[in-house]
């Protein structure tokens, strides 16, 4: 049974933290769970007007990852005019890698990497390290 269990008959429930003070939520060797089952966009939002929004996991096996799965479209945007408004960056030894991978797409843009204005550019520490391929035999990989 549930220690204590919060209910709204009608209406929401809004917790309020006073000025300079935090809400936190956490649980001792259990999970945290949070669900919506209203058909809306936004079931969940998860907002900061001011500051910033950190997800994060301490695991130290290889099984504790931060998942994003949906049986939608994933969008990740940013309005921030700055280099690096979207960064993707593995640091953690010399095996790591950062793989961008389309399962069943079969189409000529499978992969598609647009700069509408700018350029695109591709390097590599590694002398010799980045390669043309294409798998079958009737296709080809264009270099200007």
């Amino acid at each position: 049974a549930d220690a204590l269990q919060i209910t709204a008959s009608a209406g929401g429930i809004d917790m309020t933290g006073a000025s300079g003070g935090d809400i936190d939520i956490r649980s001792s060797g259990k999970s945290v769970n949070i669900s919506a089952t209203e058909a809306a966009a936004d079931a969940i939002v998860i907002s900061a007007s001011v500051g910033g929004i950190d997800i994060t996991t301490a695991g130290t096996s290889g099984d504790e990852d931060i998942d994003i799965t949906s049986s939608g479209s994933i969008n990740i945007a940013s309005t921030e005019n700055v280099a690096n408004a979207i960064y993707l960056h593995a640091n953690s030894g010399t095996s790591e890698t950062i793989k961008i991978h389309a399962d069943q797409g079969t189409g000529d843009d499978s992969i598609y990497v647009l700069s509408d204005l700018g350029g695109i550019s591709i390097e590599s520490g590694k002398t010799g390290a980045i390669t043309n391929m294409a798998s079958d035999s009737a296709s080809s990989c264009d270099t200007p």
